[in-house]
């Protein structure tokens, strides 16, 4: 199984729904900042970062040698 390919699959799917959300605040007319930007970043690429993380430790220590 290609964790990578999954991983990078959820996270362009989280970064759409960032794009979403951010045209959602676009139109309730929500000021755009660089705090905005940030924690539209943050909120929808850690789960990517962690899993990927996670998903790392758990090959190394199936890993037959």
């Amino acid at each position: 199984m290609n964790w990578r390919a999954i991983l990078i699959a959820l996270a362009i799917s989280y970064l759409l729904t960032g794009v979403g959300a951010t045209l959602q605040l676009r139109k309730k007319d929500i000021p755009w900042t660089k705090e905005t930007l940030v924690s539209i970043i943050v909120t929808f690429l850690w789960p990517y970062f962690l899993l990927e993380r996670w998903l790392l430790k758990w090959e190394e220590k199936t890993r037959i040698p």
